[in-house]
Parts: C-alpha cells; sequence; structure tokens
C-alpha cells in the first residue's frame, strides 16, 4: 500500500454513510448520552470512563521509520522506530474497522492557535466522546474556514480496536502510531482521549 492508496482508503472512509461530520457540543453531548459512553455530571459536564489506560501509554508509541525522516529524528525509547509494512497493515484494519461501524465522528479543525503557523487537521473518532474532546481541545473553524479547509494531518482513533502483537509487529494491544509522510496519526486499544492531544502536539 502507498500513499496513493491511503489517500483513496481515506476518501472511501470518509465518505460512508455511517459518518458524521463537525456536529456542534450540544449534538455531540446527545450521542455520548444516546450511546451510553458517558452520563452527565451535576454541573452538566460529560463525565466518562477512560477503561484500561488512564493515562499516557509510551511503550505503545512510535514513528513510522520513512526515508524522508529516518535520519532527521532522534530514535529511542521516547522515539521508537516501526516498518512502513506494520503501519500499512495496520491502517488497512483500523479503516476497514471504522468502515463497518454504525456510526464514525470526524472533526475538522486546527491545532495551533497562531494563524500563520496553525495546522490544518482531521480527526476521525469511534467514539463520539472523543470526538467532542477533539471539538474542545482543537481551534475550531469559522463557516468560512471550513469550507476552504484542507486537512495536512489526519487523526485515525478507534479504542476498540486491539493489535495483535504476534500478528501486527506492536509491543501490545495498545498503539499510537505517527506516518510522517503519509501524515497520519493512528490510534488503537485505548480509550485514553489524551492520546489524540499528544500526539498531534508533537507532530
Amino acid at each position: 500500500m502507498n500513499s496513493v492508496d491511503v489517500s483513496n482508503e481515506l476518501h472511501q472512509l470518509l465518505t460512508g454513510n455511517n459518518v458524521q461530520t463537525q456536529l456542534s457540543v450540544p449534538q455531540l453531548v446527545e450521542k455520548v448520552l444516546s450511546r451510553n459512553e458517558g452520563v452527565l455530571t451535576s454541573t452538566g459536564a460529560v463525565k466518562a470512563e477512560t477503561g484500561k489506560y488512564t493515562g499516557r501509554s509510551p511503550k505503545d508509541k512510535f514513528i513510522v521509520e520513512e526515508a524522508s525522516v529516518k535520519d532527521k529524528i532522534d530514535w529511542g525509547p521516547v522515539n521508537q522506530p516501526i516498518s512502513e509494512d506494520v503501519f500499512n497493515k495496520l491502517y488497512n484494519k483500523v479503516v476497514d474497522y471504522l468502515k463497518a461501524k454504525e456510526e464514525i465522528f470526524v472533526f475538522k479543525g486546527f491545532a495551533g492557535a497562531d494563524e500563520t503557523s496553525r495546522l490544518p487537521i482531521r480527526v476521525v473518532n469511534e467514539y463520539a466522546w472523543h470526538n467532542l474532546f477533539a471539538h474542545t481541545l482543537f481551534i475550531r473553524p469559522n463557516e468560512e474556514e471550513l469550507r476552504g479547509h484542507e486537512a495536512e494531518f489526519t487523526i485515525l482513533s478507534a479504542p476498540n480496536f486491539k493489535a495483535d502483537p504476534e500478528v501486527d509487529g506492536t509491543t501490545s494491544e495498545t498503539f499510537i502510531i505517527v506516518s510522517f509522510e503519509r501524515r497520519t496519526i493512528l490510534i488503537g486499544g485505548t480509550e485514553y482521549a489524551g492520546e489524540m492531544k499528544n500526539r498531534s502536539s508533537r507532530s
């Protein structure tokens, strides 16, 4: 699978009948409650559980060892390399998994407030509450910005998709992988929403 295939797969995913794009905060809260992903607190905030992982999973974070970046990264325990083949196979599995879901949620916005340096991003979530997290974390575009929005990085988050380390080449069921050439962050096996923040802030 090359970068063209990645783009085609992503286009198919984003044009599916199960896609809910740019829902408002009230709409997302309604989805969270109707899907039993969380509850409202006495103050009206959404409360959701993160499951097994209550924080970052540093041993499961990887950067794809691609020709354009492999000599520019300080590889080590923090910046662990992973092969393009591993990324490609997991990417296909995650996309197929998300295609089969009854609903997925897409947010378009910006990472960074400075208009001269902010990064247009797209966040694709299995969970409505994760999309609500992205909606409140990142900069929301106005109507004009949304019409001209061209994402330069995409986050694909599938918490309930769990890798098989022996088959998929990961260290556990959890993976957070950055591909700079494909401009994609792939997240699976963890319900901790902060992985979207931690990786996108470094990309």
